[in-house]
């Protein structure tokens, strides 16, 4: 009975390690606080799309329920929130601009040092920054409004000013992507004489196809948050040489220039998954550029491979690159395939299970999207809304994200969670239970065979 005793509590041990609590940038409504509660494992679930998208009846709803709550009582300034949120949701990035106006009169009003109206003065600040940003991409992303850009990055910028840390310091990789779009590194700025005829840039401009760059890493360009300037700079000499994939490059960063954490990107990761689970970049080629790079600079090769699958499934779609050093589709496929994504440090093998993968992770996660909208629609359309009906989710089961491939995928996995030394204290533990397990199996045989001969 001890022996059970034991084998059991080392079991629950070895499940708490295993299967830690799971946490999630960048609209701000009632939906983002608990998301982040929730806990998850970002970067994956972010890759594959395993996060919550609501059916647009859900925030149609939303936005009534919000009226009449700021109708009935003018103060409730999350209530704005939620319908400006739920209006840029559904496309209609106007009349969330104009939520937002009116709750910045609310809060002209009011005590502008009290801690409350100084939160909520951010929020307006990073909803309105936010709100500029994607109503300028979903009309076309016209580089001839990038003006309507800079008044989403001056926003944004005085959002951070005020509450640094807010949305866990993850909004400043927000900037640096608004920074990138409006004045994106040349490719062959970093490396070639102004003027040089071979440059993507000057391709682009004469009506050229822009092809893999004859000179100059591309790279820079499709750099949105700065980490290869900040890891190689522009005048090392591998940073200098198209041939050479981005993997060589993090050999730079073991020489002296530590860590990314030292280097002002240590919650790169989680700042980019949660620009795609809680913003608005899902189907971003140049988000999961950037996150693809994050996972090479830290080495993390399973989760640098699933990059790769989600950005060629985007460029399969038809998704680009905001970046104009690449005139089409096929030139960045063409660069991304035969230069950046070349030398990955693992087996071929390997790889192709983790594309495999991606891409059974990816059906579940759509099918689970597909379900969870199933169970949503059916009490919608009923009328109930889960803001005011406290058993909306009564009867929802959520299921398991599919594991990633072989035991890599599950060191990969413990190591994440509780570092190297984690991981060998869960080997070691995993052994005790085994041995437990055996020793309590041994002696019970032994009675048994004790008590039949006697």
């Amino acid at each position: 009975m001890k022996h059970r005793i034991a084998a059991t509590i080392l079991l629950a041990l070895l499940a708490a390690l295993l299967f830690p609590a799971r946490a999630g940038a960048c609209l701000w409504d009632r939906d983002t606080l608990a998301h982040e509660a929730q806990g998850q494992d970002e970067v994956v679930n972010a890759v594959v799309g395993w996060f919550d998208r609501n059916p647009p009846l859900y925030y149609e709803m939303r936005i009534k329920l919000a009226s009449a709550a700021i109708e009935k009582n003018p103060g409730d300034l999350g209530a704005y929130d939620d319908a400006a949120v739920a209006c840029d949701r559904i496309g209609r990035g106007d009349e969330a601009l104009e939520w937002m106006e009116r709750k910045s009169r609310r809060l002209d009003a009011l005590d502008a040092n009290d801690p409350a109206v100084r939160d909520h003065r951010y929020r307006f600040l990073a909803n309105t920054g936010t709100f500029w940003v994607h109503r300028w991409a979903r009309n076309g992303a016209d580089r001839g409004k990038l003006a309507e850009v800079e008044k989403a990055r001056d926003y944004i910028a005085r959002a951070i000013e005020l509450n640094p840390n807010a949305h866990f310091g993850r909004e400043k990789y927000q900037l640096k992507f608004l920074e990138w779009i409006i004045a994106p590194p040349n490719a062959s700025a970093q490396t070639q004489p102004a003027g040089d005829e071979t440059s993507p840039t000057a391709q682009h401009e004469a009506g050229a196809a822009t092809t893999a760059p004859a000179s100059g890493p591309a790279i820079y360009s499709l750099d949105c948050i700065g980490l290869v300037r900040a890891i190689v700079g522009t005048k090392t000499e591998l940073g200098t040489r198209p041939d050479v994939p981005w993997f060589a490059l993090v050999r730079v960063r073991q020489e002296g220039k530590g860590s990314l954490a030292d280097l002002g990107y240590g919650d790169a990761d989680k700042g980019l998954a949660g620009l795609v689970t809680l913003g608005n970049a899902w189907e971003s080629v140049d988000a999961f550029t950037s996150l693809w790079l994050v996972m090479a600079a830290q080495q993390r090769w399973t989760l640098c491979v699933l990059a790769q699958a989600r950005i060629d499934a985007l460029l399969d779609a038809g998704k680009g690159t905001l970046s104009p050093d690449f005139a089409t589709r096929d030139a960045l496929r063409e660069y991304l395939q035969h230069h950046a994504f070349r030398g990955v440090p693992i087996e071929e093998e390997y790889i192709s299970r983790i594309r495999t993968y991606y891409t059974q992770a990816s059906a579940a996660a759509q099918a689970r999207h597909e379900a969870r909208q199933a169970f949503m629609m059916t009490r919608l359309e009923a009328g109930r809304h889960p803001d005011t009906d406290p058993h909306f989710w009564d009867g929802y089961r959520e299921p398991s994200r599919p594991w990633m491939p072989g035991s890599l995928g599950l060191l990969s996995r413990i190591e994440r969670e509780i570092g190297k030394t984690g991981t060998i204290a869960a080997v070691v533990l995993f052994g005790a239970l085994v041995a437990a397990w055996m020793r309590s199996a041994i002696r019970r045989r032994a009675a048994r065979r004790a008590k039949a001969a006697g």
